[in-house]
């Protein structure tokens, strides 16, 4: 999909669209390990190898062995079968506590049969086991990291690291792997016995991939790179690693670790062409033990489109690939096996192969239909789906809550400087509000800086936005990537500049890496950072937020299950803006009870994006001080759009 410069990740966003730009929380109830389906599972694991990426997380290494279920680690060759469902309890020890079950409440090991989660199961290691170490780095304090919103809820990230969890499927059963998330508050042990050490990393975490990196090789590992950093700055990453990934890893992991074993691997593993998506195989869910938020899971890489500064294309392609659906239902039961009630959809173009996409939501209706406790999913997508109703119907009946679209301008000049035909060509507020009434709701991404953008640009993007009723923006300052045509273009014409640590300028820095044109950069940043402001100011996000649901059409209610941790979530956030004063505490309450009048189904995602708004104003208050409660005309307005229906009729009347 396309995207809007770089980003950090859910923080995980490091290099343009490949992230998910949007995060969301869901809080899902302890569950207890069940049984899965007695076929072989081949679900899709996120990103590809090394190079590949998950929105979620931007992990870099993902494992996909051709033909071969290294996933749950057991052999299904049929020579081995009855050694390969032999269950490991310290696996069922980890991974209860995976799930945040007690171990008291799952069954007695020795009654198990071989239909247990794969994730629960592993085969009798041969001798000369080796260990690999894979470790994701801590992502700096970001605005899609939701920093100021996780400490209310159970969870200590967002995203599971899927890129190094589809690496660790790739694996073979002679290797032991050992995940390091810092994300969730694990320590990495520079004390580890293993002897080879993976890391991935985007541009916004360079300095702690390489720190950890330079460390473990003075200790004597071999330290190998890979992902968004190693594919965008190899030459950069060279210096700091044994062996250096780039491209997609399905078919390069398995063959270093083959000659590591045989004491002659190579420093360098370079994938040429793109992977079969078929041969990427389910991400191994018992090596991350931390606290998600959600699901995740990538059924296609590449994007059609050819936007000048997305990184996807050079890295993907344009020929869209996917895995079969089958594959991509088996991953999503597994997610739901460990309890996950919402589940991201991490392609950066979900409709890329609109026929593909129309068979996967089709099957995904027919199973959630058949759930006790129907899956919501999430994804990003070009906006060019408009055209499709049948598509937009079938997203809707799967139980799709929300889409994040890359938009990056309503001026039409910057859209064709960038080449977004695909956006240059609709009415962009009419589209968006035709989507909007199949039930889901928008996240944009927005980019100023195009050398089409003068200093009018911030009034007609905020113009726009108001228009559209978009409650969640991720506003980016162009930003010439490494490889892509923009940075090509740029540095062909002499004006890259400050382009020596780009991790300064990932995500809503305000700052970019070349000369703007028709503005100055300290122009640029102040535009940008009083811009941001104004969208989140309480009226001005009240009123998209509700505009946005007001335009939601016959909607079906499911009631869900009733969670202790969800009511104590919820809790947390009442007390939130209790603390704020009456009039946030007005903000909170009428726009909750404007969704249980309109739209009882979407009270979860609401009371999500309530969560998100805390952490929204206070990621903006680092940089100076701001408090959206002190400005007596911000919250005046809070008050009136929350409260009043007439400032919502236009949308209600459209319908």
């Amino acid at each position: 999909m396309t995207s809007s410069g770089l980003n950090p990740p859910n923080a995980e966003f490091g290099v343009s669209s490949h992230f998910p730009r949007y995060s969301i929380l869901i809080t899902s109830d302890n569950a207890v390990v069940s049984r899965s389906s007695s076929r072989s599972r081949r679900a899709t694991g996120s990103v590809g190898g090394f190079a590949a990426f998950e929105r979620g997380q931007r992990p870099d290494g993902n494992r996909k062995q051709a033909g071969e279920l290294r996933g749950s680690r057991i052999d299904p060759s049929p020579r081995r079968r009855g050694n390969a469902g032999a269950v490991d309890t310290t696996s069922l020890a980890e991974h209860a506590e995976f799930i945040e079950c007690r171990l008291a409440r799952l069954p007695d090991p020795e009654k198990f049969s071989s239909r247990l989660p794969r994730s629960c199961m592993k085969a009798q290691p041969r001798p000369g086991t080796g260990h690999v170490y894979l470790v994701q780095p801590k992502f700096p304090p970001s605005y899609w990291g939701l920093d100021h919103f996780l400490p209310l809820t159970p969870f200590r990230a967002v995203f599971p690291p899927l890129g190094l969890m589809t690496l660790a499927a790739l694996t073979p059963p002679e290797y032991r792997v050992t995940l390091c998330d810092e994300n969730v508050g694990e320590r990495v042990n520079y004390d580890t016995d293993a002897q080879i050490v993976g890391i991935t990393g985007y541009i916004i975490q360079i300095a702690r991939v390489f720190e950890i990196a330079d460390r473990f090789r003075a200790l004597g590992k071999t330290v190998v790179l890979g992902g968004p950093l190693a594919n965008l700055l190899p030459q950069e990453c060279r210096t700091h690693c044994d062996v250096l990934f780039e491209g997609e890893a399905e078919y390069t992991w398995p063959r270093f670790l083959k000659e590591f074993a045989a004491g002659a691997h190579g420093d360098s593993y370079q994938e040429p062409e793109k992977i079969h998506l078929p041969d990427s195989p389910p991400p191994r869910l018992d090596v991350a033990r931390g606290r998600y938020a959600h699901g995740i899971v990538q059924c296609t890489r590449g994007c059609p489109f050819t936007c000048e500064f997305c990184d996807i294309i050079v890295m993907y392609g344009r020929k869209m690939r996917f895995k079969p659906v089958e594959q991509v239902l088996d991953e999503v039961r597994n997610w739901q096996a460990q309890g996950a009630s919402h589940v991201f959809f991490a392609d950066d173009n979900f409709i890329g192969h609109r026929a593909y996409a129309k068979d996967l939501l089709r099957a995904l209706i027919k199973w959630n239909a058949a759930q006790k406790q129907a899956i919501s999913f999430y994804t990003q997508a070009s906006i060019d789906m408009v055209r499709d109703e049948e598509l937009l119907g079938l997203m809707r009946d799967a139980n799709f809550v929300m889409v994040f679209i890359g938009i990056e301008s309503p001026r039409k000049a910057s859209l064709a400087e960038t080449h977004k035909t695909q956006n240059e060509k609709l009415d962009l507020v009419a589209a968006i509000h035709k989507i909007q009434s199949y039930n889901l709701f928008i996240s944009a991404g927005m980019i100023v800086g195009f050398d089409q953008d003068d200093a009018t640009i911030f009034d007609e993007q905020y113009e726009f936005l108001q228009a559209a009723q978009i409650p969640v923006v991720m506003l980016s300052v162009l930003l010439a990537v490494p490889k892509t045509p923009l940075y090509q273009r740029m540095e062909a014409a002499g004006r890259l500049a400050n382009s020596d640590d780009l991790s300064r300028y990932v995500g809503t820095s305000g700052g970019t890496n070349f000369k703007p044109l028709n503005m100055t950069a300290e122009e640029l940043r102040v535009g940008q950072e009083a811009l941001y402001r104004r969208l989140y100011a309480p009226g001005t996000f009240a009123s998209r937020l509700l505009g946005n649901l007001n335009r939601f059409r016959d909607v079906k209610y499911r009631p869900e299950a009733v969670q202790l941790r969800k009511v104590a979530t919820f809790i947390r956030l009442v007390k939130h803006y209790w603390r704020k004063g009456g009039a946030a505490r007005r903000f909170f309450w009428r726009i909750l009870a404007r969704t249980i009048r309109h739209s009882p189904r979407s009270v979860r995602q609401v009371i999500q994006f309530l969560g998100m708004y805390k952490h929204f104003c206070e990621v903006h208050g680092r940089s100076a001080t701001w408090d959206p409660w002190s400005s007596p005309a911000e919250v005046n307005g809070a008050a009136a759009n929350a409260a009043e229906p007439s400032a919502m009729e236009p949308a209600l009347a459209e319908r």
